[in-house]
């Protein structure tokens, strides 16, 4: 008996033993497991790496910025957004997991025309096993599925959406792209990924520390997204051919860039120093791309391209009006003239199929020099203008990038030699408007100064449209983000093997904050976010403690649709004073505010649904005005009624600190001024004791204004010009006076000048023949100098007061003179040369100038007799669409996105939204 029970426990200790040991070789084992660093995960084919060491600040940085909207319009973004915040609201235990280890995301063409997303963090230490089941737990909670796929992957199943992910080797990692998520596991364990490539490896740890995030690019992959038939010259003797690494700093409404580029390549700008940059301002207007290099030895440029030191070229001897041969001196010819910087243009016509529309700019350092060393090969043809016999001149010394086809001409001016194969854009060269007449010329001058080699700016709304309508590119999810900027930019400097380079997005300006991105993601079924919980949104009707009556939001009654025109109709009730566009949580999100007859005002969104309604108790005398109240980046609506100014949130909420009582009842409506662009808003208006009231946002009136006195009602408008403010009052029978930012009289204006009811001031660009310019009652052009005279120019005999604009009607660069009256409308160029014009058997009314999403300027406009709406743009074409009527003025905007131009008309009480085709 005692045999046996020492036999059991014997047994029972052998077991235990079994047992221990098992735990503890397999403790032994995951003790042993290599823990590879997260870079290891990323295979060869990532074209964007980003690298952030907290990945909920990077995230809370963007949701602060204008970069949220930019990015919200992709799939990806849109995806990690979800996940960030569910795991922010739900999992404390991942925030902290997370917020201690750094996070990669990398993208990766893949086999669609979309990028995929690969996401790698360490687990360090961790068990992969425990991690799992934390995972599966959370995922089972939130009605995700989790099933293995095989021995490597994981797969995450969603209401039929699936991501994957793995655990390896102190690795997580998670794509949206099995291929992907293939690809990375097997360069973890080949030791067969990015890692490996040298100039990589070079620039990886080169990134700062105190900034967002570290982004680094794999330049020839990432060109082949964008555009596949011109990657190849990335190879070309030029830096850009491996990898580009930049420091992001994300501001509210703009992108910093700041890094290094590495290659092991020989390239031209080897032995470059980094010169002074200053061409930026001399670009026309009208560009969409451009590139610049700055160079300290333009002989040693040229040299890889200009081998030798002459050629026999094509040339012109003048004094027998004939062509011939001459011999072109590399050292003789350009030396004693050319600059360091040399530039290649492509403007907007260029990139609207206008393949003349190109020229390269060439500093000068002495034009009578230039003119006499190429005038062997320039023949005199117009103005100024010359036929260049040695067409391949560009590209002979400077490359293929500077190939121009076709014919060339040539301009000297005071600061470059341009050539063009376009002759009439050469002769409008010095009287078009610069750059620097750009909203965007401002942030894009502070950030190109200083010394480079090289600086590429592009208008990606501009390019994005053109590689989309081309074709060319095999990525539009790509080309669909870039293209929302308002402005892209690249400096480069060489000198160094780690040649230094500056970049920057300035994303088109938004305001949708973090605290509502969330809301809306919540309320949209955050269907992506592990652990999300998803609230319907109620369809009840109520009203809130302001009286604003909320109106059904997903099924309006009164909206009835016309599936065959694409035209939605809203029963309004009572009749419209004011129609006009607003900017909704973010400037893409157009909203059409409609201002009763009953002092209502009526928000829709593009789609006619209403959103909300708001009931000012009193007649409103003023459009709607746009202000950041609280100076945090959030629109409000403000409107006026004759005692009260009234501030609206975009729920259709009147905020605490309204309404604001005027201290004068107002004759007429409302003009609101930021002067300085820092949310310093301005009212100004006339009263009833016929004096113009400049009063803050809260009511106060300024002390130092002077309370001017006019005649009748009007309108105020402001302007800075030539160094000055202006502050215009036109009444409604077309008498004017211009006043200081004090209320002083700055200029005097005969009283006896009388401007078109149909009009208003402009600034004067064109000429130095006044400061402002107008229209007579006339119809004679009118220009104001800043003393007072006044000069006048015809365009032809108007009848009595005129509508007219001052505007780039055909898109040139330089402003253009478009009228209106009776059975016409017309556009004249500065030269007085008709660019367009539309006929009509009746009487137009006001006018609706458009610059459509294909660049195309249109003018839609109604016949007051018949109620037909017409439309034409500058380039002669007449709208085709179905037949409208309307009694109203039409207006039109774009939604955004890859929806049509929405026209916006009334019709016996009805809002009539109508998609256009074609604009």
């Amino acid at each position: 008996m005692r045999s046996l029970r020492i036999i059991i426990i014997l047994a029972i200790i052998s077991v235990i033993a079994i047992f221990v040991g098992s735990a503890a070789r397999s403790y032994y084992k995951f003790l042993k497991e290599p823990v590879s660093p997260i870079i290891n995960a990323i295979p060869l084919e990532a074209s964007v790496i980003v690298k952030t060491k907290n990945v909920f600040h990077f995230f809370e940085a963007i949701n602060k910025s204008s970069l949220f909207d930019l990015l919200s319009t992709t799939e990806i973004f849109t995806t990690l957004n979800s996940y960030i915040d569910t795991i922010t609201y739900n999992n404390p235990k991942l925030v902290k997991f997370l917020e201690s280890n750094e996070v990669i995301f990398a993208l990766a063409p893949s086999n669609a025309d979309k990028m995929s997303m690969l996401i790698v963090t360490s687990i360090g230490k961790s068990s992969s096993g425990s991690i799992n089941d934390h995972i599966k737990s959370v995922a089972t909670s939130s009605e995700y599925s989790i099933t293995k796929v095989d021995n490597r992957l994981y797969s995450i199943t969603h209401k039929g959406v699936s991501s994957w992910y793995y655990l390896k080797q102190g690795v997580f990692a998670l794509s949206n792209d099995s291929s992907l998520l293939i690809n990375s596991f097997n360069s973890l364990v080949q030791d067969s990924s990015i890692a490996t490539n040298e100039s990589f490896n070079k620039l990886y740890n080169t990134g700062g520390k105190k900034v967002d995030a570290n982004i680094i690019l794999n330049t020839k992959i990432l060109a082949s997204s964008l555009v596949p038939h011109l990657s190849e010259r990335l190879e070309e003797d030029t830096p850009f051919d491996q990898w580009t690494t930049f420091d992001l700093n994300i501001k509210k409404s703009e992108v910093l860039f700041g890094g290094f580029t590495f290659t092991m390549s020989k390239h031209a700008f080897i032995g470059q120093e980094p010169v002074a940059f200053d061409e930026l301002s001399d670009y026309p207007q009208n560009t969409g791309m451009a590139i610049s290099m700055s160079l300290s030895d333009q002989e040693l440029y040229t040299s890889h391209y200009f081998k030798g030191d002459t050629i026999h070229v094509k040339g012109f001897d003048s004094s027998i009006d004939q062509p011939n041969k001459e011999i072109f001196n590399k050292k003789k010819h350009i030396a004693a003239w050319i600059g360091n910087s040399v530039s290649m243009i492509y403007t907007l016509d260029y990139f609207r199929g206008d393949k003349s529309g190109m020229m390269m700019m060439i500093r000068h350092s002495n034009i009578d020099s230039a003119r006499a060393y190429l005038q062997p090969y320039l023949e005199p043809i117009e103005d100024s203008i010359f036929n260049m016999h040695f067409v391949s001149f560009p590209s002979k010394l400077w490359g293929s990038l500077f190939n121009i086809p076709g014919k060339l001409y040539c301009r000297f001016t005071g600061e470059h030699v341009i050539f063009s194969p376009n002759k009439i854009m050469l002769k409008a060269i010095e009287s078009n408007k610069r750059i620097s007449n750009s909203k965007e010329f401002k942030f894009e001058k502070e950030w190109s100064g200083g010394n480079s080699n090289v600086f590429v700016l592009i208008r990606p709304d501009i390019v994005g449209k053109w590689l989309l309508k081309s074709g060319s590119s095999p990525n539009t999810e790509l080309v669909n983000f870039l293209k929302e900027n308002s402005s892209i930019g690249m400096q480069y400097s060489a000198g160094n093997d780690l040649q230094y380079t500056l970049a920057w997005l300035i994303p088109k300006p938004q305001t949708i904050t973090k605290k509502e991105a969330k809301k809306s993601d919540i309320n949209n079924d955050a269907s992506y976010g592990i652990g999300g919980k998803s609230e319907s949104t109620s369809k009840t009707g109520s009203v809130n403690e302001n009286g604003i009556s909320k109106a059904k939001l997903d099924e309006p009654d009164d909206l009835i649709t016309n599936n065959r025109n694409r035209q939605k109709t809203i029963d309004m009730k009572t009749g419209f004073s004011n129609i006009q566009i607003v900017n909704g949580k973010s400037k893409n999100n157009k909203l059409i505010a409609a201002i009763q007859s009953n002092d209502k005002i009526n928000v829709h969104d593009h789609s006619g649904r209403k959103l909300w309604i708001y009931d000012a108790k009193a007649p409103i005398i003023s459009k709607i005005a746009e202000i950041d109240f609280y100076r945090n980046g959030r629109t409000h609506y403000l409107i006026s009624t004759k005692n009260k100014l009234h501030v609206i949130d975009q729920s259709g909420k009147e905020i605490k600190e309204s309404p604001i009582t005027l201290p004068k009842t107002a004759k007429s409506e409302i003009s609101v001024f930021d002067y300085d662009n820092k949310n310093e808003y301005r009212v100004l208006y006339v009263g009833t004791d016929n004096r113009i009231y400049n009063i803050t946002m809260q009511g106060v009136e300024l002390p130092d204004w002077q309370k001017p006195e006019v005649s009748g009602q009007g309108i105020i408008e402001f302007y800075r010009t030539h160094g000055k403010d202006y502050l215009i009052f036109k009444s409604i029978n077309g008498s004017v006076r211009i006043f200081d930012r004090r209320g002083k009289e700055r200029i005097k204006v005969d009283k006896s000048l009388q401007l078109s009811e149909q009009t208003s001031l402009f600034a004067n660009t064109t000429n130095s023949k006044g400061i402002f310019i107008s229209v007579s009652d006339k119809g004679e052009l009118i220009y104001i100098d800043a003393k007072g005279k006044i000069s006048k120019s015809s365009f032809g005999n108007f009848s009595k007061n005129p509508w007219f604009t001052y505007t780039d009607f055909d898109s040139d660069g330089s402003m253009d003179f478009v009228f209106a009256e009776k059975e016409q409308i017309i556009a004249f160029n500065r030269l007085k040369e008709k660019i367009a014009a539309v006929n009509t058997k009746g009487k137009f009314g006001i006018p609706f100038v458009y610059s459509s999403s294909s660049q195309d300027v249109w003018i839609f406009a109604r016949n007051n007799e018949n109620n037909e709406i017409t439309g034409f743009n500058n380039k002669g074409k007449i709208y085709k669409g179905p037949s409208i009527k309307s009694d109203s003025d039409p207006i039109i905007f774009n939604p955004g996105g890859s929806m049509r131009e929405i026209l916006v008309t009334t019709w016996d009480n009805k809002l009539i939204l109508t998609e256009l085709d074609g604009l």
